[in-house]
């Protein structure tokens, strides 16, 4: 694993943004409905938007599921913050959803399959990264993409 000192990043970042997608399903949460678990350390986005990281999210999954969703993450966020600063509105800096990906071309029968084109939503991809549960949502950007194992709502994910 990589280390850097704060003030290392605090140099990196001055520069320009550096934004952090994260995928919501399986890769921050898992479940369905009511029944939503958060996936262990995720308050450490508290600590990477602290070092001055653009946090954003980014689903596959409909605009008013995407707000449920975010609701949930950020509630947790609230709780587990131990920073000085309370969570701002703010905290995420793009939330995007289903309508801003684009259909899949390879998709095998599921029409739900989308991919996630960083491009059009992010100025420099040299500083943009996509963290994720799936490869084929990065199609054609996977130099972009740190891949997760999905998260299936156990503590030992």
């Amino acid at each position: 694993m990589i280390r850097m000192k704060s003030e290392e990043i605090q140099k990196i970042l001055a520069q320009k943004p550096f934004y952090l997608v994260f995928d919501i399903n399986d890769t921050l949460i898992h479940g369905k409905k009511d029944q939503i678990t958060v996936r262990p350390g995720i308050s450490n986005l508290i600590k990477l938007y602290s070092y001055g990281f653009k946090i954003c999210l980014w689903s596959s999954a409909m605009s008013h599921n995407v707000s449920r969703y975010v609701n949930i993450i950020t509630e947790h966020l609230k709780k587990s913050n131990t920073e000085e600063q309370p969570i701002p509105d703010n905290f995420f800096e793009k939330i995007l959803s289903r309508g801003d990906t684009i259909a899949a071309p390879y998709a095998r029968g599921n029409a739900f399959d989308t991919i996630k084109p960083l491009g059009l939503h992010f100025p420099d991809l040299s500083r943009t990264v996509l963290i994720d549960d799936s490869d084929k949502s990065a199609k054609d950007e996977n130099q972009n993409l740190i891949l997760l194992p999905a998260y299936h709502g156990y503590s030992k994910d």
